[in-house]
């Protein structure tokens, strides 16, 4: 009997680490196939985290709480369109715009029988119609001929030459316009340099060789770099950065083939856009780029390193990313739809808030103020239910579970989430920086890669320059040229008129000249 029991025990022994094996098995399962469909999704679905799905409705019955229920769409009223103009949502109008004063060439057309006849005729009224057209660049050699003068009654003095315009390619047989063309090819329109080189031939009938506009924009970056150091410090010197990091492969040798580096992209809201390539992603890379003396906010997404960097310098705050955060219960909504539906309704509203005070165009205290009477209910409903459901999944979900890894990722950074609320000055999330990766992403597909280290750092340098002019609104062709023209003529103690804020004060303050008929 004693020896039944015994064997009776140690079957129970082994059917009870049998079912605690076949329930990690479970839960591994279920963890392989999440990672299986958000896979899937991100490859060959749709990329988007709206939630339009009207088979959502079912989470809550036949009808949805009556305080997340879609607003009823209204009718919009009709309104005159003009180009360039905002309609009433804050979207531009359909159709062709300018975003710049384009110059106008006035056609007149005259009967002829008001030629042959003009005292006859008086002119009581006109039609007028625009048309938007293209004139193509040509390509044609500029002549530079400097003779020499002696003096005729001296015939041992020194000779008399005009001395040689400074341009950007001293002793180069490619002007500054081929250099600025070769700039916005590659880093506005994305094209690698080969398929510029062919575009030069088959258009023009001129092959310049690859390296040869390597060359040119290689001379056009050294040029750049006094700019882009100030745009840098100007940046930085606003107290709120916004930091992004992306993947950019490198050559690293014949032998070994291509690296993994970073480009890193700093933000600043109405001030620029600044880029530094580095090698990795290791904090020694954000130590460099965040300067010592910074002191102010730092926004961006949930990596470490910036951790750190808020504890090894005292001056320096962090913000987190709410859409970080709400990707997160985007991608769990499968595992646990009801629960993550909740949080991205109450982040929506969030949302909601933001984008009726950029459409109002609110100053830093009306944001704080209707943050504070607003969002901050919001806030903390959101933050109760967090410390609610993350002892529901402590106790009934594994770690690598879907919902509970996006409630920890929330719990972890939402204390930090608050000072946005706080501070008008702040944006709700990471957007207009990450916003900033996607010219590279595009060019990336083109190019594939750097072609060295030393390349990175020359496209960090072009890229910094046009992004900051889509960021203040000036065009960047423009400012390019100009540049390239006046940069060679000056020093480092008279170039500060061409930085790009100063530069669009001068554009903004200059007369508008009236287009001759």
């Amino acid at each position: 009997m004693e020896l039944l029991t015994r064997q009776l025990k140690l079957v129970e022994e082994a059917l009870e680490i049998e079912r605690e094996h076949s329930k990690n098995v479970e839960e591994k399962y279920k963890q392989l196939a999440e990672q299986f469909r958000q896979l899937r999704q991100a490859y060959f679905a749709r990329r988007s985290e709206k939630l339009n799905d009207p088979n959502q409705l079912w989470l809550w019955g036949e009808e949805q709480p009556e305080e997340i229920k879609p607003a009823e769409e209204t009718p919009e009223e009709e309104e005159e369109e003009k180009p360039g103009n905002k309609n009433k949502k804050g979207r531009y109008s359909r159709g062709i715009r300018k975003t710049r004063e384009l110059p106008v060439i006035v056609n007149l057309l005259i009967p002829d029988v008001v030629k042959q006849n003009p005292e006859d005729y008086e002119k009581y009224d006109e039609t007028v119609s625009d048309k938007l057209e293209y004139k193509k660049a040509e390509m044609r050699i500029i002549r530079t001929v400097r003779p020499n003068y002696r003096l005729c009654a001296d015939r041992n003095a020194a000779p008399v030459q005009h001395p040689a315009p400074k341009c950007l390619l001293e002793g180069g047989y490619i002007g500054d316009r081929i250099v600025l063309e070769t700039l916005i090819g590659k880093y506005i329109d994305h094209l690698p340099l080969y398929r510029l080189s062919k575009n030069w031939a088959i258009r023009h009938g001129v092959h310049i060789p690859r390296n040869t506009l390597c060359h040119a924009a290689e001379k056009a970056s050294e040029l750049l770099k006094i700019i882009y150091d100030d745009i840098h410090r100007h940046i930085f010197a606003s107290g709120y950065a916004q930091i992004d990091e992306t993947k950019v492969r490198y050559l690293f040798n014949l032998i070994k083939g291509s690296k993994t580096g970073h480009l890193w992209a700093v933000h600043s809201p109405g001030r620029g856009t600044y880029y530094r390539w580095g090698p990795g992603r290791n904090y020694e890379v954000l130590e460099d780029l965040v300067p010592p003396w910074f002191k102010g906010f730092i926004q961006s997404d949930g990596y470490s390193a910036y951790e750190k960097l808020i504890r090894e310098r005292s001056g320096v705050r962090l913000v987190n990313c709410m859409a970080h955060i709400r990707r997160k219960f985007v991608q769990s909504d499968k595992s646990c739809p009801r629960e993550s539906l909740w949080y991205v309704r109450r982040m929506g509203k969030l949302y909601l808030i933001e984008r009726e005070l950029r459409e109002e165009g609110a100053s830093v205290e009306k944001r704080a103020e209707v943050r504070a009477s607003m969002s901050l209910p919001i806030y903390d409903e959101i933050k109760e239910k967090l410390v609610e459901d993350l002892k529901i999944c402590r106790a009934k979900y594994s770690p690598g579970h879907g919902f509970r890894a996006a409630c920890n990722y929330a719990d972890k950074r939402w204390a930090l989430m608050r000072q946005y609320i706080e501070n008008g000055e702040l944006e709700i999330d990471n957007n207009l920086v990450e916003n900033k990766i996607r010219p590279l992403a595009v060019g990336r597909k083109n190019w594939l890669f750097f072609g060295s280290e030393i390349a990175g750092d020359r496209s960090a340098i072009i890229y910094t320059i046009i992004e900051t002019c889509r960021d203040l609104g000036i065009p960047p062709d423009e400012y390019l040229a100009t540049l390239l023209e006046e940069l060679p003529n000056r020093t480092n103690q008279n170039y500060h008129d061409l930085l790009p804020w100063e530069w669009k004060k001068q554009m903004n303050e200059a007369p508008q000249l009236e287009p001759a008929e």
